[in-house]
């Protein structure tokens, strides 16, 4: 069983995967990633699985592990591996601001605002079945 951590940036995946750590999980990560001031306790990243599309055979190397995965690389998932995926949602407001703020830090914001901050919140799905989705993809 390969667990999978995913969702947008600054959704919460880190601090997931700090809890399923704490709770005694391994985790695959090799710490290329360093903590920072916005995430003081690390992103507990696996560079590697940047390359899922090109290189499908490295999600095995997840295999008895929780691993992070970008929500837009989850469909380069190959089959042959039993999953469990979790995927953090937060408000999207929520998220743009945390994006914002990470900017800022780091110096490259864009000063002029592209959204209105007064998105409507969206309602969450977690632990509700999504159309078309399947608990274990093998």
């Amino acid at each position: 069983m390969i667990t999978i951590v995913s969702g947008l940036p600054r959704s919460g995946t880190s601090l997931m995967m700090q809890m399923l750590a704490a709770g005694g999980m391994p985790v695959l990560s090799d710490g290329e990633r360093q903590a920072d001031v916005d995430n003081p306790r690390g992103y507990l990243e696996w560079e590697r699985i940047k390359q899922l599309p090109q290189d499908p055979a490295c999600i095995a190397e997840a295999e008895g592990k929780v691993v992070k995965v970008i929500s837009r690389l989850l469909l380069s998932i190959p089959a042959g591996h039993e999953y469990r995926v979790i995927f953090m949602q937060r408000p999207l407001p929520e998220v743009l601001a945390s994006q914002e703020t990470m900017l800022l830090h780091r110096g490259t914001a864009n000063l002029e605002p592209t959204m209105p901050r007064s998105l409507p919140h969206s309602r969450s799905t977690c632990g509700k079945s999504m159309p078309g989705s399947t608990a274990n993809r093998t």
